[in-house]
């Protein structure tokens, strides 16, 4: 299919719907929760299924990757791979982690002047990591390597302008090559079989169907852009304040975040967002938006949403929520 040539959304017509907020926050009571041995510092939600970095930044230590089964509360820890054992003049950690059924995705960093990036999978019957790409670049440049959420059928990563679209069976699912470096992926059960969203680094989102075409290209203003998502109904993004779905129709709605929101998720017709400490929801069809979990300044509230729950973390707390939100 070709791609489509919409560029800029100046002369579609948007509507910019303002925030309802609802005062405390909703009840949202856990149906298991774990603790682990250091403070939570990334999440990541596919089903059942909890991957979870855990890591103390301000010391040296080497971070715990786990993956929670949520139906049966078991964990499997796997070692991160990180290079921990002396610190680097800018810093070495665990920058991203995803999960897609069985199979975990996570990238790791390290360096003075040059960075190493590492890519990172494991499953849970093959759980000794096993390296997927290695790039080292300038500390100043951006990321070369990207991952995004997964679902249960895969992982979307891109290394710099490479594509791939990785299986839970650890088979490419598809690659595509883009015009031009990417800044971010999400992988999502979109409408019309769409299944990955690519940012470019001049703001342009390609949108790739499950055979890997183009089939979608619209553009933003790259300096804005603070997250995407694909879901259901659409491609998701986070420009500046404002979060803007695009549906297949190439319709665009655009919703006012407050200031300081940071889109998270998008699921069960909610944006799920970040806002100081808090952990915030916003129902799309009402406007409303009530605050999930509190933070406090020491333990603030992090989470991801799903069709089938929601998992969040506090400090060394890990709480998961099956089925709607309330």
């Amino acid at each position: 299919m070709a791609m489509r040539s919409e560029r800029t959304l100046a002369p579609l017509p948007a509507i910019v719907v303002a925030l309802a907020f609802i005062g405390g926050a909703a009840a949202l009571t856990p149906d298991r929760t774990i603790v682990t041995s250091l403070p939570v510092q990334d999440l990541a939600l596919t089903d059942r299924w909890v991957a979870y970095v855990a890591d103390a930044p301000v010391r040296l230590h080497c971070a715990r990757i786990a993956l929670w089964n949520t139906a049966t509360n078991k964990r499997q820890l796997f070692d991160a791979k990180e290079q921990c054992l002396e610190q680097g003049s800018t810093g070495q950690g665990v920058w991203d982690v995803a999960v897609a059924s069985k199979r975990l995705l996570w990238l790791t960093y390290a360096g003075g002047n040059f960075r190493e990036w590492s890519l990172w999978t494991a499953t849970t019957t093959r759980s000794t990591p096993r390296r997927l790409r290695f790039v080292a670049r300038d500390v100043d440049d951006p990321a070369p390597i990207v991952i995004g959420p997964g679902t249960a059928e895969g992982i979307a990563y891109a290394v710099d302008r490479q594509v791939t679209y990785l299986g839970d069976d650890g088979k490419a699912i598809f690659t595509w090559t883009a015009p031009r470096p990417i800044r971010a992926v999400a992988t999502g059960d979109g409408p019309r079989k769409w299944r990955v969203a690519a940012l470019q680094d001049n703001g342009t989102v390609v949108v790739l169907d499950a055979s890997g075409n183009p089939v979608y290209d619209p553009s933003f203003q790259s300096e804005l852009v603070r997250s995407v998502r694909l879901a259901p109904s659409g491609l998701v993004v986070q420009m500046g304040q404002l979060a803007i779905t695009s549906k297949p129709s190439l319709e665009h709605e655009v919703i006012r975040l407050p200031s300081g929101a940071r889109l998270v998720d998008v699921a069960q017709g909610r944006l799920v967002y970040q806002r100081g400490r808090d952990l915030w929801a916003l129902t799309i069809e009402t406007r409303k938006s009530a605050r999930l979990v509190e933070g406090t300044p020491s333990q603030p509230a992090q989470g991801q949403l799903d069709a089938k729950g929601i998992v969040w973390a506090k400090g060394r707390t890990v709480s998961r929520r099956a089925g709607a939100l309330p």
